[in-house]
């Protein structure tokens, strides 16, 4: 077996030569390269382990025209392999890692429809912070979580040509391959080892079904984890976890995490619990809503929110809490924000005069009206 590597599954032959089950995709592709680079040829073997089954777990090299060819690092190169967490460990980890990013550029088989989000996003925030005015383009998603004291939530985008009903079963399609594939193949329990930023699937405790999600943080036995595809979290036994299918990791995360723009969450827990529920019902109380990135902050995009009543009414999701007295403005100095920024402390004003939720006994920030 080649270490470092995760590699598609072709079909097993089981009793009278029948094949069970399908070949994942690129698994005869990454067959066939195997094949015309070793067949006949001597090679060399690094052995590091072995398996329950007593086949050696190792890096394979054999001499080419340019040299010494280490098997695992050039399967990733050409897109027919991804690093596999347990490389992490040894001693070709960084080349395997720079063959990776050079596959995923030239999207090179398993990588053919992979989506470089970051860069994207990268791109669309310089290009904002160069301009002087405030850019608006509202995007819609479906909220699917909402965190508590920080106004943070995780939304589905749907806004790149696909209706919220054919999102849906988009997604529940994949899960419904992913949970099949484990049926058939079930993981070993306790043989998955997590690490810190690693692509796994973890049974979620409220339904008990696999879903796809990555490793916050490790404590023991307790794992914090991120469902990837709709935004929650939770911490769960490392016994209900697993690795993540071949194939499957490719594939952009269903849900992507925001921060509201110019607001700030009361320091008072009572008053925040209050905002917490307020900023629930709010996000709640719609089957979507429009969101516009004004900037980002510590790897987050930070947003403002519209929300559309059944009445056709639209409403600003943070202005509607500042007038509330559920939230406070946060002050920022870029100009492209000074109109914005202005209208939500007067609705703040507004809010103190009438002694709303947080202002119940006044003002409390030093700055009396």
């Amino acid at each position: 077996l080649f270490s470092g590597i995760d590699c598609p599954r072709g079909a097993r032959i089981g009793p009278g030569g029948k094949l069970i089950g399908e070949n994942e995709p690129f698994a005869e592709e990454a067959a066939k390269f195997t094949r015309s680079k070793i067949m006949q040829r001597e090679v060399e073997v690094e052995v590091e382990g072995m398996d329950k089954s007593g086949s050696f777990i190792g890096y394979m090299f054999v001499q080419t025209e340019q040299g010494l060819c280490n098997m695992s690092i050039a399967l990733v190169e050409n897109g027919l392999a991804s690093v596999h967490f347990t490389a992490e460990k040894g001693a070709y980890y960084s080349q395997l890692c720079v063959a990776e990013e050079k596959a995923k550029k030239a999207k090179l088989g398993i990588w053919a429809k992979w989506v470089d989000e970051e860069a994207i996003v990268q791109a669309e925030i310089a290009s904002a912070d160069e301009k002087m005015e405030r850019t608006i383009n509202y995007r819609k998603v479906v909220v699917t979580d909402v965190q508590r004291g920080n106004f943070k939530f995780a939304a589905q985008s749907v806004d790149d040509g696909r209706s919220i009903e054919a999102f849906g079963p988009k997604l529940e399609k994949m899960m419904k391959e992913l949970r099949e594939e484990l049926r058939k193949k079930p993981p070993v329990v306790g043989a998955y080892v997590p690490r810190r930023g690693d692509l796994c699937v973890a049974r979620f405790s409220a339904d008990k079904l696999w879903y796809r999600a990555r490793v916050e943080g490790v404590k023991g036995k307790s794992i914090d984890i991120l469902y990837i595809d709709f935004g929650n979290r939770e911490v769960v036994d490392v016994t209900s976890m697993a690795a993540l299918p071949a194939g499957y990791a490719t594939q952009p995360a269903g849900a992507r995490e925001y921060q509201m723009a110019f607001l700030q969450m009361p320091n008072d827990v009572d008053h925040a619990n209050n905002s917490n529920i307020a900023f629930e019902q709010i996000l709640f109380s719609v089957p979507f809503m429009f969101i516009n990135i004004e900037y980002r902050n510590g790897g987050i995009e930070n947003v403002t929110a519209i929300i559309e009543t059944s009445d056709g009414t639209r409403t600003d999701v943070a202005k509607t809490l500042i007038a509330e007295g559920h939230a406070l403005t946060e002050q920022k100095r870029e100009k492209r924000f000074a109109s914005l920024i202005a209208e939500y402390q007067e609705t703040e004003k507004i809010a103190r005069r009438e002694h709303r939720n947080i202002w119940e006994y006044g003002d409390f920030t030093g700055n009396e009206l």
